[in-house]
């Protein structure tokens, strides 16, 4: 596993940038974006791109703190995804890799609740990657709704990496 001096930054980045509508984009930083703007029902998002982006606690609804770590695997053009819940996170999460419209890649998504914290491995491939996919971390609102919350563009230095998510607190 891999832990960098700018994980601070790409928190505070995360929190600030990538999730509020309006903000700074992955052009405005200097790196290659996809276009278009993510929608959800209820807002416009604009991922940011940032090296250890997936870090997350948020200021979006003030509740959410995520954990990535980064293990290198054997598949440089792949990129793996792991969704963990810590054990007082039972309601339920969700993951999934899409395209740039939000469709769901071969069915790569999965979810925790209740006694259930792992997910299985998701991936992603190169061609994919550079078709512009997105990581989105979901979680059950209001009446148990699942709502889309957090869009992270998946980067090309992704590849040869997976990256495990953990919902530590909610």
């Amino acid at each position: 596993m891999r832990h960098s001096s700018i994980a601070a930054a790409a928190v505070a980045a995360l929190a600030v940038a990538a999730l509020v509508p309006g903000a700074a984009t992955a052009q405005a930083a200097g790196a290659t974006a996809c276009p278009g703007v993510l929608r959800t029902p209820q807002t416009e998002l604009k991922p940011v791109v940032a090296q250890l982006s997936y870090q997350a606690p948020n200021n979006r609804d003030g509740e959410d703190t995520v954990t990535a770590a980064y293990t290198k695997i054997p598949q440089a053009d792949e990129v793996q995804f792991v969704l963990h819940s810590a054990p007082q996170v039972t309601w339920w999460k969700g993951i999934s890799v899409t395209d740039q419209k939000g469709h769901v890649l071969r069915d790569q998504q999965d979810f925790t609740q209740d006694a259930k914290h792992d997910t299985r491995v998701l991936t992603l491939t190169r061609t994919e990657a550079a078709a512009c996919a997105y990581v989105w971390l979901s979680k059950a609102k209001t009446f148990g709704k699942h709502t889309p919350m957090y869009p992270v563009f998946v980067q090309a230095s992704d590849l040869g990496n997976r990256i495990d998510l953990t919902w530590v607190k909610d």
